[in-house]
């Protein structure tokens, strides 16, 4: 659920903000991990079953939060405009601007949404999973990044 809330921010959020917020995610994720280790410690010398009980009751109380508040959340603008779904697309950035924003503020993230995704489907046309591998540069770049992650 992590890469995809991040992703649904980028995607989501208007252009200012976003770096902020991924930051912010990163941040509360960071404390989220201090908050289980303090909880684990707490409870480690705890007699019974109560010593792993607490710690994994607790442990589900944000991701139940975040399933039943995912229902409320509009779909991706981006999402949207990549299915050609341009009226729903308008609906949902409307959703997730605030009402004061000017309207040809609006309409200028949905020509640029609609502009990106015609030249990803440009693109696309011509490009292939082997062009990571054309060129010496790009060979020698794609095996180090590769051997890395193994």
């Amino acid at each position: 659920m992590g890469t995809f809330s991040q992703i649904y921010v980028i995607e989501a959020m208007p252009p200012q903000i976003r770096g902020s917020l991924i930051s912010m995610y990163s941040v509360w994720i960071a404390i989220g991990g201090i908050v289980a280790s303090v909880i684990d410690n707490a409870t480690a010398y705890m007699p019974g079953r109560r010593c792993y009980y607490i710690p994994l009751s607790i442990g589900f109380i944000v991701p139940v939060v975040c399933w039943v508040l995912l229902w409320f959340i509009p779909e991706s603008p981006r999402w949207l405009v990549n299915r050609d779904q341009f009226d729903q697309a308008e609906q949902a950035l409307r959703r997730l601007r605030p009402k004061t924003t000017p309207e040809e503020v609006i309409q200028g993230e949905m020509a640029d949404m609609k502009e990106a995704h015609s030249v990803e489907m440009e693109l696309k046309k011509s490009a292939a999973v082997f062009d990571l591998f054309r060129g010496s540069v790009n060979r020698v770049l794609s095996l180090i990044g590769t051997w890395l992650t193994l």
